[in-house]
């Protein structure tokens, strides 16, 4: 069963069941109230959009978890400059060999570039804002 799932619940207290939801492409946690992304959704191996944005209380990713996404098209995390999140593992990222959209906002807190040699071959839309830094987008 494949699926979409937005949550609108602003404590997403239950979030670790959505592990159980191995057929889910879609999630859609914009706007709420979730504190981190928990290796739970690592488990979604079929996820091909993933939309954390403007989540103004996340302030962390559970290491591990965006690189078991590798069906991963779509990734949308972060927040506004006052309670940005610190950087999450860029080296994760950089193994996404599907991904077309990447949107990511973080503060500058141990933020580094990515590994060298990383390419994107389907990247077609891409922004990367370090707050206190330069924003990157095409």
């Amino acid at each position: 069963m494949t699926g979409m799932l937005k949550a609108f619940n602003q404590s997403l207290n239950e979030i670790c069941i959505l592990g159980e939801l191995k057929g889910l492409e879609v999630l859609k946690v914009r706007s709420t109230g979730i504190k981190v992304i928990p290796k739970e959704i690592g488990e979604l191996t079929n996820l091909r959009l993933l939309d954390a944005g403007d989540c103004y209380y996340l302030f962390d990713v559970t290491l591990g978890v965006i690189s078991k996404l590798t069906w991963l098209e779509e990734l949308y995390i972060g927040t506004d400059e006052k309670n940005a999140m610190s950087c999450l593992g860029l080296t994760e990222i950089s193994n996404l060999k599907s991904i077309r959209a990447l949107h990511l906002s973080m503060n500058s807190d141990g933020c580094h570039i990515f590994p060298e040699g990383t390419y994107f071959e389907k990247l077609k839309e891409f922004f990367f804002s370090i707050f206190g830094r330069q924003k990157f987008f095409f």
